[in-house]
């Protein structure tokens, strides 16, 4: 919607610089404008603020698009003052530019909230930081075979081989991997599944 506008508003300001019509000026238009800010302006700083505390790409979008009325509305209000003020026409152009900005602005979200859905290597943090959490648990020897679907907020995956000693008692093995999957699971609030490996450590083969 948002690189639709953008379209919308370079199809306008193109045949504008075309077919250049007076633009008109009035102190009421000022103050309307500069509510409109400012409104605009209070909504993207709200949008954003939700959209960063519940990881919302909606949200963030919506940042972006109230953003962009608080350009684009801005441009128009110095352009109107340029206008008065050199009598140069140059709400088209002016309209071009804006127009750029707001479909580049629509591209860049469609790709930040495609490329999770199409798949995505997961943060090497958030990587690092599950393996350390599941080895600082004795009775762990290694990890292998990570992997972290993501499919949006709240609906994160993580399935791992977790190894753990043969000669170890697998009741109290298993009763550690139980453990340390709740502890995940509360930690990166996701879906945890790990699988037991049992291998053994006192073998130099192995």
């Amino acid at each position: 919607l948002i690189m639709a506008a953008g379209f919308e508003l370079a199809t306008s300001s193109f045949d504008k610089i075309l077919h250049p019509t007076p633009t008109s000026f009035s102190f009421l238009t000022v103050i309307i404008l500069l509510i409109s800010i400012g409104v605009k302006l209070w909504m993207a700083l709200f949008y954003r603020k939700i959209g960063l505390l519940i990881d919302s790409e909606t949200l963030k979008a919506a940042t972006a698009d109230s953003r962009n009325d608080v350009i684009c509305t801005g441009v128009v209000l110095l352009s109107s003052v340029f206008v008065l003020f050199s009598g140069i026409e140059i709400d088209g152009y002016i309209g071009v530019a804006v127009a750029l900005f707001v479909i580049w602005s629509g591209f860049s979200i469609v790709k930040e909230a495609v490329s999770p859905l199409l798949g995505q290597a997961p943060d090497k943090e958030m990587v690092e930081d599950i393996k350390k959490t599941v080895l600082e648990n004795e009775g762990i020897v290694g990890v292998h075979d990570l992997m972290v679907h993501n499919y949006g907020p709240g609906r994160m995956v993580i399935s791992l081989h977790a190894e753990v000693p043969c000669r170890e008692d697998m009741m109290r093995s298993h009763d550690l991997i139980d453990r340390v999957e709740k502890e995940l699971m509360q930690k990166f609030h996701a879906m945890t599944c790990i699988h037991m490996d049992p291998v053994d450590t006192e073998d130099e083969r192995v």
